[in-house]
Parts: structure tokens; C-alpha cells; sequence
């Protein structure tokens, strides 16, 4: 897991820059994504968001696409869907 790209996604979403360096030192995902709970970001959805593009631009149109995101206790954390 690339705990520096987690930490940036968080400053996108207006974190504020403890929480950031805290993710960019972090162990786990579990860990950011406990961080990003905490501070009521949006994390998870915004990493699904971002994979459902990436997706589209690959698919040839006419296709829905839903990502979801769950955490290592199979709990649905994220979703992106049209």
C-alpha cells in the first residue's frame, strides 16, 4: 500500500496536515482508513471514485460500473456506482 499516495488523497479531500502525516507514516490501510474515519473523510469513497473513472476510460461506453470497497473485515467502507 503506498501510505504516501493515501496521505495525499487525504489533503485532497481538506484534511488537515497532522492527519496526512500521520497516514504517511502509517502501518496498514486499516490505519488510514481509521484516520480518515475519524476526521469524517470520505477516504474510501473517494478511492472508489477514482478506480470507477479509471475504469471508464478503459471500457468502450454503454457499461455501468460499480466499485466497492471493504475492509480487511469484509465491511463495506466505499462505493462508487453512476
Amino acid at each position: 500500500v503506498n501510505m504516501a499516495s493515501l496521505a495525499s488523497q487525504l489533503r485532497a479531500l481538506g484534511s488537515a496536515s497532522e492527519i496526512a502525516e500521520r497516514a504517511a507514516g502509517a502501518n496498514t490501510a486499516m490505519e488510514v482508513l481509521t484516520l480518515a474515519a475519524e476526521a469524517r473523510l470520505p477516504l474510501a469513497d473517494h478511492i472508489a471514485r477514482g478506480a470507477r473513472e479509471v475504469t471508464l476510460a478503459t471500457l468502450a461506453g454503454g457499461t455501468d460500473v460499480e466499485v466497492c470497497v471493504f475492509d480487511r473485515n469484509a465491511n463495506l467502507v466505499g462505493r462508487a456506482d453512476g
